[in-house]
């Protein structure tokens, strides 16, 4: 049996770093570093200082779920981050999540604040947050966590490279197609029960107007649409067909096809929710359980309903 000899091994310590690699983690660690510098939590800006949040009662009796989720994602995410980063290392190639992961977090970032207008989500502004005075996430109808940054991708890439991996390890599909329709079909329950049933119930964000047709729970501060797990459930289907069958080219053409792609997959989840508004449409109103925000009413239902203000209308109609 042949031995590798050092003349032949691939000698995965002496591979040069990418300059774009360098580059990359330069600006992600400038970004993180300016965000933890001017990030908020709590009162400030459209936020009320002189109120306390609306006392709903928690879920299980619990009192600490948005410190609690946010200090597990970020722990989480570090620690999946560093198996691929050192996966590839190992293998001397990028890992095929890392892409796919890099172009959800640059798509996720460019859109998330527009998606919360969309969909009217009024975000906790106990989150640590970007600063509301940061134009860019300022459409936001209360606040743009952090957080959302960091965990989103992670959301479509896990149940995306579970269906993938278990795929290949039993030579079951070959189709792009069949690996969409699988995975769809198990996004779907996953996005109702963590980002519907749960996150909504433990008030990380409320969806504050939704059609009566549409809504489940509708009158409470957690309801939400039937439509948004078949719309995620879209986005994570495309994740696995990215990771199936990976882009080709340089790292940087991968990025932008990842995020090219991510972006039209999101397009349905976005398309719902603005047919909503643009519909005028969204007759069923959450009660306003951020207290010690101003009330999100950028066409005045909830001043109609009695809500006592004071209102923001947004920054956008």
């Amino acid at each position: 049996m042949a031995v590798l000899t050092d003349e032949v091994r691939p000698d995965v310590s002496r591979r040069p770093v990418s300059p774009l690699a360098i580059a990359s983690l330069s600006a992600a660690a400038v970004l993180a570093l300016l965000v933890l510098l001017t990030a908020e939590s709590g009162p400030e800006g459209r936020v009320l200082a002189d109120r306390p949040v609306a006392a709903y009662p928690q879920l299980w009796g619990y009192g600490h779920w948005i410190a609690t989720v946010q200090i597990a994602t970020v722990i989480a995410s570090t620690l999946f981050l560093l198996h691929f980063v050192l996966w590839s290392r190992r293998h001397a190639r990028l890992h095929p999540a890392l892409p796919v992961l890099g172009g959800l977090f640059v798509m996720g970032g460019l859109t998330d604040s527009f998606a919360n207008w969309t969909s009217s989500a009024a975000m906790n502004p106990e989150l640590l947050h970007y600063p509301t005075g940061w134009t860019f996430f300022d459409v936001s109808p209360t606040v743009e966590p952090i957080i959302n940054t960091v965990a989103y991708p992670y959301l479509f890439l896990f149940p995306a490279l579970g269906v993938t991996t278990v795929l290949r390890r039993h030579r079951a599909v070959s189709s792009r197609w069949a690996v969409f329709g699988l995975t769809f079909a198990i996004a779907v329950p996953i996005n109702w029960v963590l980002v519907n049933l749960f996150m909504c119930r433990i008030e990380y964000w409320t969806y504050t107007q939704i059609p009566g047709w549409a809504a489940v729970r509708g009158g409470t501060p957690w309801q939400y649409p039937w439509t948004d797990p078949l719309t995620l459930a879209v986005l994570t289907g495309v994740t696995a067909v990215l990771l199936w069958r990976p882009p080709s080219g340089t790292a940087l053409r991968q990025l932008a096809v990842v995020v090219l792609l991510t972006a039209l997959a999101y397009v349905p989840y976005n398309a719902v929710w603005a047919s909503f508004r643009l519909t005028d449409s969204g007759d069923t109103l959450a009660p306003w359980i951020y207290e010690n925000t101003k009330v999100y009413d950028p066409k005045g239902d909830y001043a109609d309903a009695g809500v006592p203000g004071p209102y923001f209308r947004g920054i956008w109609p």
